[in-house]
């Protein structure tokens, strides 16, 4: 800051996110979300297609998104609303904390407020796909 030539400004401290209720999905089911953020085997309507999948499974595992990929997959959800609903159902309260830091994930706080997730896909859609 000294040498940019201003002083630093100071921020109030921010709460901490509180725990989670949720436990994470197994480390398997954690690297296929991974590899599917990462590395998406086809197009991004493709992949969207897969983490909707993972979404509605983890959901009804009750399970939350692991702390290491929630921004990847706010950043992701933020370009694409059909993953929205479903991100913000399984987000758990660090991902509900850390969606209220920046502005564009502001849709997280909106989406969990709606308290539903989107319907699981069709089985026979999702074979077709």
């Amino acid at each position: 800051a000294v040498r940019a030539g201003r002083r630093a400004e100071s921020y109030p401290a921010r709460t901490p996110a509180a725990d989670d209720e949720r436990p994470e999905p197994p480390r398997l089911a954690v690297q296929l979300l991974e590899l599917v953020l990462t590395q998406p085997p086809a197009g991004a309507e493709q992949r969207d297609a897969l983490l909707l999948h993972w979404l509605h499974a983890c959901e009804r595992a009750r399970c939350r998104v692991p702390p290491a990929v929630l921004p990847d997959l706010l950043d992701l959800a933020t370009t694409s609303r059909r993953l929205r609903t479903a991100t913000a159902a399984v987000l758990g309260q660090r991902g509900a904390w850390l969606a209220g830091q920046r502005q564009p994930w502001c849709w997280a706080g909106e989406a969990r407020a709606a308290g539903r997730a989107e319907e699981a896909a069709d089985p026979q859609a999702w074979a077709l796909l």
